[in-house]
């Protein structure tokens, strides 16, 4: 499924918003992760109270659905496979994890699955049975010269 973002005239504002306080509480700011095309990523970890009040807008562009995935899955090996990458001069592995839902199989890889890896980990206070390997720029600042 892909969603088109409304004009901005009918996008709610912040006190309607999803984000709003009254509807999600932030629980922690994970360190930020650079890619490749010098974009900061800024993972939140927040608990929604009210489902019903969850109303995302999505960007077509960069998300094509949206869909609950047990956060426990991301510590576990099964559904799982990686990939050996070199990139930039950086080898690295990507991992790839397979989700079925309402018969439609999402795979959810590369930093996604590694934001979300980090917050199980956090979240269960335990880490995963798999090797962790990422890129060195997914650390860099992005004022650095990243070629």
């Amino acid at each position: 499924m892909t969603a088109t973002p409304p004009p901005p005239s009918e996008r709610p504002t912040k006190k309607s918003d999803w984000t709003h306080p009254s509807i999600v509480e932030v629980v922690s700011i994970l360190h930020p992760f650079y890619t490749k095309r010098h974009i900061t990523v800024f993972p939140v970890i927040a608990i929604t109270w009210d489902i019903s009040g969850f109303s995302p807008v999505l960007n077509a562009s960069e998300v094509e659905s949206v869909f609950d995935v047990p956060l426990e899955m991301f510590l576990k090996n099964e559904n799982r496979r990686e990939e050996k990458v070199e990139l930039m001069g950086d080898r690295f592995l990507v991992h790839y994890f397979d989700y079925v839902t309402e018969n439609i199989c999402y795979t959810i890889w590369a930093l996604t699955a590694s934001i979300l890896i980090e917050a199980a980990s956090i979240i269960y206070e335990r880490l995963p049975p798999i090797e962790e390997q990422k890129p060195k720029f997914w650390s860099r600042s992005r004022h650095l010269n990243m070629e």
